[in-house]
């Protein structure tokens, strides 16, 4: 009884006290705006020391938040981080891999961890491309940077680029589909960056409200602003007023404020508050900027735990039709660490497994075959003899390419001190990873010998691989109607007419290919006659590619030397829009969705191979 009464007194004393500041917290917050040594644990040589290395990788500040990424020199606002931007690679329906055939939530458990790292399809124009949720990996900054909302200094950009290189074509070349074409995607500084800062992207507040039950309250936008007014209305308001009650309020604050272990309401505002013996400091330079120099690593702190990051820049590959690959930007000196690789574990490849686009949520129970395998297949690391696969997520491993003759990198386990590797890791089952919500496995890339300034970097990827590659360049043979496909990205560098719904019935456009309304045109619209022409009537479009409705054009006219379009706007089967004088920029071409590339049936995919001296004995759960 008396433990009852005791936390009830706490409950409400905590209620009260809340209460007390909370319209004057409001008020006051709204008011405020080389050479190569050698290691002995790994008999390779640590990072080069004095290195001039833009952005390095290593612990992050912010505890148990693994890997974290850090200035190497000053940046100026605006200025680029990285001579190189993040690979996107889609990730198309895997929200029908968690749900049973009527759509609903799967009662089984399935680990993929990735949902915790990806980005919003709408940036990147890719919403549409699968029949269900479209989840977009951005391995780089968009995957390996954290995040801590009032302290973010980096600025991503919401689009990538999109090309195909080589004219590679599914009507003649095996490459086809076998890697992204989405690339470049850069990151710029926010604001001027100090050497030696953690790098900060946004994830935005809702990322963090959603995932308070997995990892607790944590700061965001301008909690650290709210939790020092909160402070100095407590110690310049309530204390000096009254004097008597000091020391009560004081264990007051301590106990049902201060104390961790009691944030009842699960208060991301109270979890911006220092440690108690950081208050004075507090008040002398300001809360955030108490924490902003508790971000900060030292360049001998960098050297000796983190790997530079920036040893790269981006580049067409010497291998006819790889794509985009990475050369070195400076020399790089054998035995170095010159790129660190993070992974994200996915104990069963099946996950990745993708089904034919008339019924993915059925597909799995109704005997319909496999239609292939996700593109991020081919940016992972696995073994034949294991269901485990390692998903890089880190900056520019996605950019080295395969060659067994000319490769001079290969790839070791990573040292504890400077990554997120837990060697213990190695002798779990992969069974085991499923539970395990956090990335905790790490390899480096390691110069095979001395590598020049802007040489191609280059791996084995294994010899399964290579022997994986070559019996498909032989066996490859087109899609029939291969020879028809245009993609949405070419048809829309065409200045041509938009052909109407009456001219596609003797001229149509390939397949593959929808007409759609673009959203930033929204605005300038007015009102709208709906299609059987009653009355008028506004329309109303919401922000994000999600939302580009599919059009057909009735017709098109000259008017003043410029050609303007009539359209019907599909929303729905119950409503239809009207969309007359409407200039050719209004409208893009989309890929239906499952028509691009990546989607072909016959499109290459296989892992690259982890070597046999390197893979974990423990992880051998499909021995052939």
């Amino acid at each position: 009884m008396t433990t009852i009464y005791s936390r009830t007194i706490r409950i409400l004393l905590h209620a009260i006290f809340i209460f007390l500041f909370s319209s004057k917290l409001v008020q006051a917050s709204s008011s405020s705006e080389g050479s190569c040594s050698d290691d002995s644990e790994s008999g390779t040589c640590t990072t080069n020391e004095n290195i001039e290395c833009g952005v390095w990788v290593g612990l992050s500040t912010l505890p148990g938040t693994g890997i974290g990424m850090f200035a190497g020199q000053d940046f100026r606002k605006g200025d680029p981080l990285l001579d190189y931007g993040d690979h996107i690679i889609p990730i198309v329906d895997i929200n029908s891999k968690f749900q049973n055939p009527k759509g609903e939530r799967s009662t089984e458990e399935v680990s993929f961890l990735w949902t915790e790292y990806t980005w919003n399809a709408d940036y990147f124009g890719m919403t549409r491309m699968g029949m269900d949720a479209v989840e977009v990996a951005s391995a780089g900054f968009g995957a390996a940077a954290n995040s801590f909302m009032d302290f973010v200094n980096v600025k991503e950009e919401e689009t990538a680029k999109y090309t195909v290189p080589d004219n590679i074509h599914r009507s003649k070349d095996p490459e086809a589909g076998a890697f992204t074409y989405h690339h470049s995607r850069g990151s710029f500084a926010q604001d001027h960056i100090r050497a030696g800062e953690e790098l900060f992207v946004s994830y935005g507040d809702k990322w963090f409200k959603g995932r308070k039950k997995l990892i607790g309250p944590v700061p965001i936008t301008k909690d650290h602003i709210k939790a020092e007014n909160l402070y100095d209305l407590f110690q310049h308001k309530l204390l000096d007023r009254r004097p008597k009650l000091k020391a009560v309020l004081e264990e007051m604050w301590d106990t049902f404020v201060a104390d961790p272990e009691f944030n009842l309401w699960e208060s991301s505002m109270l979890a911006a508050l220092p440690e108690k013996d950081e208050y004075e400091e507090m008040e002398q330079i300001g809360l955030l900027e108490l924490k902003r120099r508790k971000m900060v690593r030292s360049q001998e702190w960098l050297e000796e735990h983190a790997v530079c990051a920036d040893n790269f820049y981006f580049g067409v590959s010497s291998i006819p039709k790889a794509g985009h690959g990475a050369f070195a930007k400076r020399k790089l000196k054998a035995g170095t660490a010159i790129l660190p690789v993070p992974f994200i574990h996915i104990p069963d490849r099946s996950i990745l497994v993708m089904h034919h686009p008339s019924g993915a949520r059925e597909d799995r129970n109704s005997g319909k075959p496999e239609k292939s395998q996700q593109l991020l297949v081919n940016y992972c690391l696995g073994h034949a003899n294991s269901t485990m696969l390692l998903s890089p997520y880190g900056p520019a491993f996605n950019l080295i390419n395969h060659n067994q003759s000319r490769a001079n990198v290969k790839l070791q386990w990573a040292l504890p001190k400077r990554s997120n590797h837990f060697p213990e890791m190695l002798e779990k089952d992969p069974s085991y990873f499923s539970d395990i919500r956090s990335a905790k496995l790490a390899m480096e890339v390691v110069a095979l010998r001395d590598i020049e300034p802007d040489e191609e970097i280059l791996l084995d990827y294994g010899d399964e691989w290579e022997s994986a590659w070559q019996e498909h360049v032989q066996t490859w043979k087109p899609v029939p109607g291969a020879e028809d496909y245009i993609s949405a990205a070419e048809m829309n560098e065409r200045p041509e007419r938009l052909r109407t719904e009456f001219e596609q019935i003797y001229d149509p456009y390939p397949n593959n290919l929808a007409i759609v309304f673009k959203e930033s045109y929204r605005h300038e619209m007015g009102p709208y006659r709906d299609a059987e022409g009653m009355g008028h009537k506004n329309v109303y479009f919401a922000t994000g590619d999600s939302n580009k409705m599919t059009c057909e054009i009735l017709s098109a006219k000259t008017l003043y030397k410029r050609t303007i379009y009539t359209a019907v706007l599909g929303k729905g089967e119950e409503e239809m829009v009207l969309l007359e004088n409407l200039p050719r920029e209004a409208f893009e071409f989309q890929d239906r969705p499952h028509t691009e590339d990546l989607f072909l049936p016959n499109a290459f995919r296989h892992d690259i191979r982890i070597p046999d001296d390197m893979f974990p004995k423990a992880w051998n759960n499909n021995k052939r």
